[in-house]
């Protein structure tokens, strides 16, 4: 790198095409080794922040923003650089709250096998108990199995659980968002959460954000988070129900319940 002007421009289109396809980590591993062997390739430091960002590194995204900005090479750091001062301060919450499950070590836990692989998710019952106790009850049910990511949208998410996979479908029920408590979740990257129409219209439509969303915070019930398979959430393949492509959707071929706590979780529905 640096020593081969094509070489480096290979490198650098990898690099954004990778964050564009949510391959973070691949893509800060080309754009670190270039910024360590100093260079200033157009573009390279505004990649390099983007997929900071998408790994939930943002004094890392902020530093990269910052001098993608100051060399005039930025297209994407005033759209990130305004909203990564509270970004931070809610990472710094958000960090310890898992450091408190982590000793408690006892919230629920699920495994997608899906057809790109295997995905555990940890539940967030503390702040979300009624959005997880239908969750679970849906998985133990079978619901899930074999059903499709019918939306999976790029550097956003990937959402599922319609039993049409057309997106309109659900249970026959509807549970109330919890996403208007005080200490409602926030949605970083692998955050799972419920899709929905419109307050208290979730049933069991589901997403996975790829990356921080913080438009979603306080507006979509944030219930859990990828602890394991994280990267194959940019694996799934790309659907966008509005420019039909014809591509065979990534599914979820089981779901298992894999933890959970001592009681029943049976879900309270709307106008129970």
């Amino acid at each position: 790198p640096n020593q081969n002007e094509k070489v480096t421009e290979v490198l650098i289109s990898v690099a954004q095409g990778e964050a564009l396809n949510d391959q973070y980590q691949n893509a800060a591993t080309i754009t670190d080794m270039l910024i360590a062997n100093n260079s200033e390739v157009e573009f390279l430091y505004d990649t390099a922040g983007m997929a900071a960002f998408g790994m939930d590194d943002f004094d890392k995204a902020e530093t990269y923003f910052n001098k993608a900005e100051e060399l005039g090479q930025s297209r994407l750091g005033k759209s990130f650089l305004g909203k990564l001062a509270e970004t931070k301060k809610l990472w710094a919450a958000e960090q310890a709250i898992r450091a408190a499950e982590a000793a408690a070590d006892d919230l629920p836990q699920v495994l997608l096998e899906t057809s790109e692989g295997n995905i555990t998710i940890e539940l967030f019952e503390n702040q979300a108990p009624n959005t997880v106790a239908n969750f679970i009850s849906l998985v133990e049910q079978g619901y899930y199995d074999g059903l499709t990511f019918h939306r999976v949208l790029p550097n956003f998410m990937a959402q599922g659980g319609c039993p049409d996979g057309t997106g309109g479908g659900g249970p026959g029920y509807n549970i109330p968002c919890e996403c208007y408590r005080e200490d409602y979740r926030r949605h970083f990257s692998g955050t799972l959460s419920m899709a929905h129409a419109g307050r208290d219209t979730g049933g069991s439509q589901f997403f996975l954000t790829f990356l921080a969303t913080p438009h979603l915070d306080a507006k979509h019930t944030a219930f859990g988070r990828v602890i394991d398979g994280k990267d194959l959430l940019g694996k799934l393949t790309k659907i966008d129900p509005r420019r039909p492509s014809g591509a065979e959707p990534s599914k979820i071929t089981k779901a298992t319940v894999i933890r959970k706590r001592d009681h029943d979780y049976t879900p309270k529905k709307v106008g129970e």
